[in-house]
C-alpha cells in the first residue's frame, strides 16, 4: 500500500479513510507581443489573405528564435514551471478559498520585537 502525506501540513493520509487531493501549480512568463489578439468582425473581413500573413509571421519568428539561440542562455529564466502537491481535504479547502495565502498572512500578527 502506498502512503501519502499532505505537502502543506504534513498529515499522513490513509488511502482508505482520508481523501487525497492534488493541487497543481503552473507558471510561465508572458510578454505583450505573445498575447493573443481578438479580432473584430471588420478586421476578419479585411484580412483576406490570412494564410500568407501567418506564413510570414512564422518565418519571422523562426528568424528571431535562431537569433535568440545565439545569445547566452545562462541568464534565462525557466520557460514553464509545473508542480503538483498532494494535500489533505482541510488544506484543499484553504487553498481553494485563499490560493496565495493573502488572507492568512493578514490574520497573523507579527510581534514587534
Amino acid at each position: 500500500m502506498r502512503l501519502f502525506s499532505c505537502d502543506v501540513c504534513g498529515k499522513t493520509l490513509n488511502p482508505d479513510t482520508d481523501p487525497r487531493f492534488v493541487w497543481k501549480v503552473e507558471g510561465s512568463p508572458v510578454s505583450e507581443e505573445l498575447e493573443p489578439t481578438v479580432l473584430e468582425e471588420d478586421d476578419l473581413e479585411a484580412d483576406e489573405d490570412s494564410v500568407e500573413s501567418m506564413d510570414e509571421l512564422l518565418l519571422e519568428r523562426e528568424g528571431q528564435s535562431e537569433a535568440d539561440d545565439a545569445r547566452d542562455t545562462a541568464e534565462m529564466l525557466p520557460v514553464c514551471v509545473r508542480r503538483a502537491y498532494d494535500i489533505c481535504g482541510t488544506c484543499y479547502l484553504k487553498l481553494v478559498n485563499d490560493p496565495l495565502g493573502l488572507e492568512s498572512r493578514k490574520a497573523r500578527p507579527f510581534s514587534r520585537n
